[in-house]
């Protein structure tokens, strides 16, 4: 990396935030250089459930921009890399619980049907989602012969879009990346703001390997540094606008058959409210989401879950889906990454996605720092940071 580099923007942070808001700066001609520490691909972004989802469960609440978010990012997914994705039938089984009736799915399809009609516009045709409808108890039992029979009134089928090989669709983002001109640094860790009256110059990386430290010169930066994004920032200069405090998010594979060939969500008895999803993975199957609480600061890696936690979440599997009977020994691998929460030493997920012009907030002009919840939204949120950073060039 040469000392007289110059580019137009600096990306901290090579997970899908970072890459994908690196592409589509260089869709708009400029000159972008991408800095990741580690791997392209790695922290968080490298333990998602592979799920890009489309929203629905935002009816729940009504919030409505966030469905559109999801509409339109998992769009451009599947138009600029189709062959990569798949459809994949989900079944929640209903028995009549707060929201989960049939009654209330057959609203929430209509309405989701009116606000995502774009859903299919310029995918190709073998890669459109068909809407979702409500099944009747017997054509639940049918797809999912496990389903708890007392009290079953009925089934939510719906398709999302599903990435059999994550690390394919990073391969390929990255290519798309420097087909557009984007320079990507591997291995290179972000040292330190260069500043010149209280504005963005530039940025000095370190070389993992070498040691070597280099500057190169740009009026903005953006930090998409994912659970360290909050600690770099105040490093930064950047006044503390939002936390670090995170959650420990794991999924599993295992290497069993699915219990149906449909994807299934179901509630574990005496849960939260919050939903398990699992799907098949050829003859495996992916399993997700648990959540730990996690307090300190994060290293270089996340630190990943023991074995306690992973046998816990087993045995919550095998309660939500009768006859199932997963082992321990049937774990094939573990996928995991740190997400925002409220408060520390908890669970609860952060609802909003944040993007902090800093020099709005008595930092320096030109950073840009994002606390980012979900890997569908990248392309979305790639295009509201850049509209920021457009007038700081």
């Amino acid at each position: 990396m040469s000392t007289t580099s110059e580019r137009d923007l600096i990306v901290i942070g090579g997970g899908i935030h970072g890459l994908v808001t690196a592409i589509r700066a260089g869709e708009r001609g400029w000159r972008v250089m991408l800095v990741e520490r580690d791997r392209i691909g790695s922290g968080a972004t490298s333990g998602w459930l592979r799920i890009l989802h489309g929203g629905l469960r935002y009816l729940q609440t009504l919030d409505v921009p966030r469905l559109r978010e999801s509409v339109v990012s998992r769009r451009w997914f599947l138009r600029n890399h189709p062959d990569l994705i798949r459809a994949q039938r989900f079944l929640m089984p209903l028995y009549n619980q707060g929201l989960k009736r049939p009654g209330a799915f057959r609203g929430a399809f209509l309405v989701e049907a009116l606000l995502a009609a774009d859903r299919n516009r310029g995918v190709p045709v073998d890669r459109r989602l068909a809407t979702g409808r409500v099944l009747g108890s017997d054509a639940v039992a049918e797809l999912f012969p496990g389903a708890r029979r007392p009290g079953l009134s009925g089934g939510a089928l719906w398709e999302e879009a599903v990435v059999p090989d994550d690390t394919s669709l990073i391969g390929a983002l990255t290519r798309q990346a420097r087909d557009l001109g984007v320079t990507l640094h591997e291995g290179c860790a972000a040292q330190d703001l260069v500043e010149e009256g209280g504005a963005v110059r530039g940025l000095i990386c370190r070389d993992r390997d070498s040691g070597a430290t280099a500057r190169v010169k740009a009026q903005v930066v953006i930090n998409t540094a994912g659970a360290w994004s909050a600690a770099l920032a105040e490093a930064f200069g950047g006044a503390p606008v939002f936390s670090g405090d995170t959650a420990l998010a794991f999924n599993l594979l295992l290497d069993r058959p699915a219990p149906s060939e449909v994807g299934l969500s179901v509630q574990p008895p005496g849960g939260n409210g919050d939903m398990l999803f699992l799907y098949p993975d050829g003859q495996r199957c992916l399993a997700g989401t648990r959540y730990l609480p996690f307090e300190g600061t994060p290293g270089v890696r996340c630190p990943a879950p023991s074995a306690k936690h992973v046998a816990e979440f087993i045995e919550m599997l095998n309660a939500a889906i009768p006859g199932f009977e997963a082992r321990p020994d049937d774990v094939a691998g573990v996928t995991y990454g740190l997400l925002p929460v409220t408060a520390p030493g908890t669970v609860a997920l952060a609802k909003r996605d944040l993007i902090v012009d800093h020099g709005r907030v008595g930092g320096p002009r030109g950073l840009f720092s994002m606390r980012v919840i979900k890997y569908t939204t990248a392309p979305v949120l790639a295009q509201r940071v850049l509209n920021l950073a457009e007038v700081q060039r």
